[in-house]
């Protein structure tokens, strides 16, 4: 099977314009198609058929570069907020593991807190998930995440980081040590410790539950007053809730850790690596969005097709320079 030939089989929504455009300049190998594509999510395709896994240092670069070419969009709107681009040196300085994971956090909340303000301006776009993608994936700051499946484990997006830093006042660590002890003194359940850690890939006020690496429960936290002023419920009440409720369910579950526990360790930093390439290329896209909308009161076709294309051009070429040849080894 030629390489023009085994392209129509990958499952992709873009596969007719992808492999037409391919067939157009009679490519003949990924590394052809690579060096010539002017379209990031073709080259993501081409990476992910051809089972290569990008250095994640360098995918976080290339999504603060996405990033940062748009916010003279938002500065020019909000000139006076510097917090998106200092968001986004802190991912930089993150990648390159000059700063911790705790610094990130904050820089995230920054981010985040930058876009609430902006009220969901169009400038606003592409610059909290930067930093998000920024970091995501297991390598990194000094701080490296273990990604060893724990019997219970509780990640958070950026917004509920603040509910279990004590610095901050936070107090979820403390509410679920109580309510592992009256699981054990009213009903007799051994909790094992919960892992808790942050998952900037999920919304800002989102979590997930996993069990042994697979998520059994998912949820949403409210962190403000809603239009009509109704007041925000104890998160931290609403969390340690469910929490309890799930270990109820899967009390059988929690205590057996499944066969080949290793293979599930695999399978958690498959998908987590997945993932991080799927965000990467979501920071991309939403910078093109970003620049096709300044000034637009809507998503004109014929913006996108002038601004859009020349700004996916640019990244493709950006991601080039840091990937040259990826098909080499």
């Amino acid at each position: 099977m030629t390489f023009l030939e085994e392209i129509r089989t990958w499952d992709w929504d873009d596969v007719d314009r992808g492999s037409a455009w391919m067939m157009q300049k009679n490519i003949r190998s990924a590394a052809e198609a690579w060096s010539q594509c002017c379209n990031p999510d073709w080259m993501r395709q081409l990476l992910m058929h051809s089972g290569v896994t990008p250095d994640e240092a360098k995918l976080r670069l290339w999504a603060c570069d996405c990033a940062e070419r748009v916010l003279p969009i938002f500065e020019r709107a909000f000139p006076n907020d510097e917090r998106p681009r200092q968001s986004v040196e802190m991912a930089r300085r993150y990648a390159r593991g000059e700063a911790t994971r705790k610094e990130l956090e904050v820089a995230v909340a920054a981010a985040y807190a930058a876009q609430m303000d902006a009220h969901d301006h169009n400038a606003g776009l592409g610059v909290h998930y930067a930093v998000g993608g920024a970091a995501g994936g297991k390598a990194g700051g000094s701080d490296v995440r273990d990604n060893t499946p724990q019997a219970l484990g509780l990640e958070m997006g950026s917004g509920l980081i603040p509910l279990v830093d004590k610095d901050q006042g936070g107090t979820l660590s403390d509410c679920i040590s109580e309510m592992r002890q009256k699981l054990v003194q009213d009903q007799g359940l051994m909790v094992p410790p919960i892992r808790i850690r942050d998952n900037l890939r999920l919304g800002p006020e989102a979590y997930s539950v996993k069990i042994w690496g697979k998520e059994v429960a998912k949820g949403q936290l409210t962190t403000a007053n809603d239009h009509f002023g109704t007041p925000v419920p104890d998160q931290v009440a609403v969390l340690t809730d469910h929490l309890a409720e799930i270990v109820r369910s899967h009390a059988l579950r929690l205590l057996n850790p499944p066969a080949g526990c290793e293979m599930v360790k695999e399978e958690c930093e498959r998908q987590e690596t997945d993932d991080f390439m799927g965000m990467a290329w979501s920071v991309a896209q939403d910078a093109a969005n970003a620049a096709a909308w300044d000034g637009q009161g809507s998503l004109d076709p014929e913006v996108w097709s002038a601004t859009g294309k020349a700004v996916r051009e640019w990244e493709a070429e950006r991601l080039r320079t840091y990937f040259p040849d990826p098909f080499s080894s």
